[in-house]
């Protein structure tokens, strides 16, 4: 009896597969796809190889995002890190702050 492999996977637009590129996926393989830089991922990302030696219908749809610009979240983290270090040193002022913790004004 021959074992029956599929082929690779389909090609999504704007996806590549994640991992290794194997030329034949054994029954009940997953091949993942992952949308590229630039485009939102909808659906599902997997596949499935099946007995018969064909992949599912690739549900997964890659579409342009219109907010990539957006992503400049970096300048940040710099700024973050000072406020830190200074807190640690400062810790006279942490006691007073404990005692008046039992009178909770208004906080409800």
């Amino acid at each position: 009896m021959a074992t029956v492999l599929c082929g690779a996977p389909p090609l999504v637009d704007n996806a590549f597969l994640i991992g290794r590129k194997r030329t034949h996926y054994d029954i009940h393989s997953v091949a993942r796809y992952q949308c590229a830089d630039g485009f939102l991922q909808r659906h599902v990302p997997t596949v499935r190889c099946r007995a018969n030696g064909k992949w599912d219908r690739p549900k997964i749809i890659c579409s342009k995002s219109r907010r990539s610009h957006r992503y400049r979240r970096h300048h940040h983290h710099k700024s973050h890190h000072e406020h830190r270090k200074h807190r640690k040193h400062g810790g006279g002022g942490h006691k007073g702050r404990e005692q008046n913790h039992g009178h909770g004004h208004g906080h409800s």
